[in-house]
């Protein structure tokens, strides 16, 4: 049975490459796809099916009884209901089982590969791991033969609508009335949601079949009449090995910090800002440099309750020192740089920020450095703003930093160079997180991003954080 998937995958291929096709596009995927179904068919399968029905006669040998057993009845409408329980508690299982392929860090390095196809079609529901087989024979069609009991014929004739419908739903065509339709079963749009790489639906839609499982379970995103997702895991890297990974970052928002600050995020799948770290006197929270005529000019944002009994997202903007602050600031900066080529960019970045209403001075720094990596069209990843409450009271640094790296299941961990006496790549190692560290190519003072801004191009800045390099 499982050999008719091919004439099915080749027949919906031909009917994506039509006009109607939203998605599809001439890529390898399609044969890479077929390569793993083929493997799969080989090796697996059919072990499986073997293996299903010997749990099946020892579960009965050791006195267990199905809840149901399938046989045929001459009624249309109670067949129709016995398929539609049996899907209905089979999708319920596959929910919790696809849920923590996502959730737990070595399930997604097993699950994400199914998501690595940029181009979802027909084909990318063979995408699999072969060890996601077996935790769907495990945790989905395990549970559901101890409850059900199906007969030779039913069973051969319903994992052949599985499949069937497995396909279908990772199709690139649009069904009209898609919205109507999803309102009681998934299809091709309601299954593109759950493959976005896009944060706004991510990690949403996580039934096979019936869409009110999401409803329940607050996972539910319905997709708009026109709007379309794109697929695949979001910047994932691949490397010597062959083998994707994500990176992670996590830095306390520091007032227009320097260019290694940027290459940071644009190497970074997540990057995440801490707020709950303690405020220290001699950090660079609220003060930075740019290159002055003769010398650096220094300047420091005036702020209140700056001592290491408050948390950084606790520190205030100084009420009646911050506005005079603010003028002073401006005026010297067009003073230092009003000759420079970008000069006008560089000052309506900072002016669009500074004359927001902030009473934090995290939320000062962190719209600024927003506001940087929009202008330098480097938030592509996912800039993450959270307080995290994953952490116990007494975790060191780098404990925090493997908890939040599990939490979005990152496999590297990526910190600028000050990190080296923070953490350790051994016992990061042994968490099963890579350490490595961004680091300028060459010595030179370090200088506020705006800086760069005022002296250089969009294209020449990104060419600059280019030139940081990645090591151990």
């Amino acid at each position: 049975m499982h050999f008719i998937k091919f004439p099915l995958f080749l027949i919906l291929n031909l009917v994506e490459t039509r006009s109607f096709s939203k998605t599809f596009s001439k890529n390898y995927s399609f044969f890479i796809n077929l390569q793993v179904l083929l493997a799969h068919t080989l090796i697996v399968l059919g072990g499986a099916y073997i293996y299903l029905d010997s749990w099946k006669y020892y579960f009965r040998e050791l006195g267990g009884f199905p809840l149901y057993s399938f046989e045929a009845s001459n009624s249309l409408g109670l067949e129709l209901l016995k398929w539609l329980v049996a899907l209905a508690v089979l999708d319920f299982f596959q929910y919790w089982a696809h849920f923590a392929m996502h959730k737990i860090p070595f399930l997604w390095k097993i699950h994400k590969i199914h998501h690595s196809d940029e181009t979802m079609n027909s084909t990318t529901a063979a995408r699999l791991h072969i060890g996601e087989l077996f935790i769907s024979l495990f945790f989905v069609y395990m549970p559901l033969f101890t409850l059900f009991d199906f007969n030779f014929a039913y069973q051969k004739w319903f994992f052949l609508f599985l499949s069937t419908w497995t396909i279908l739903i990772h199709c690139s065509f649009r069904l009209p009335f898609n919205h109507i339709i999803e309102q009681f079963v998934t299809t091709p749009d309601y299954h593109l949601v759950h493959h976005t790489s896009e944060e706004k639906a991510f990690d949403m839609n996580f039934a096979n079949y019936f869409p009110f499982w999401d409803r329940l379970f607050g996972t539910y995103y319905g997709i708009k009449k026109d709007e379309d997702l794109d697929t695949g895991v979001k910047n994932y890297r691949m490397d010597n090995a062959g083998d994707m990974f994500l990176v992670l970052s996590c830095m306390q928002p520091y007032f227009l910090p320097y260019e290694g600050y940027f290459s940071l995020i644009k190497n970074s799948d997540y990057f995440l800002y801490y707020t709950t770290g303690a405020y220290k006197k001699q950090s660079w929270f609220n003060k930075n440099q740019f290159k002055g005529a003769q010398e650096p000019y220094r300047f420091a944002v005036p702020v209140s309750k700056a001592s290491a009994n408050y948390k950084l997202k606790e520190v205030t903007l100084s009420g009646e020192n911050y506005s005079p602050w603010k003028t002073k600031f401006i005026k010297t900066f067009k003073h230092t740089y009003s000759q420079a080529p970008f000069y006008k960019e560089a000052l309506t970045l900072m002016e669009d920020v500074l004359n927001k209403d902030h009473s934090y001075l995290t939320e000062l720094n962190i719209d600024m450095i927003e506001a940087v990596c929009n202008y330098l069209k480097i938030n592509e990843g996912r800039l993450v703003r959270s307080d995290f409450d994953i952490f116990e009271l007494g975790d060191s640094s780098m404990e925090r930093m493997v908890k939040l790296a599990q939490y979005y299941s990152c496999d590297t961990y990526l910190n600028l160079p000050g990190g080296r006496e923070f953490y350790s790549s051994e016992e990061m190692g042994q968490a099963g997180i890579k350490l490595k560290f961004i680091e300028k190519p060459q010595d030179e003072p370090t200088y506020s991003i705006i800086d760069s801004i005022a002296r250089y191009s969009v294209e020449q800045i990104n060419e600059r954080l280019d030139e940081y390099k990645i090591n151990d």
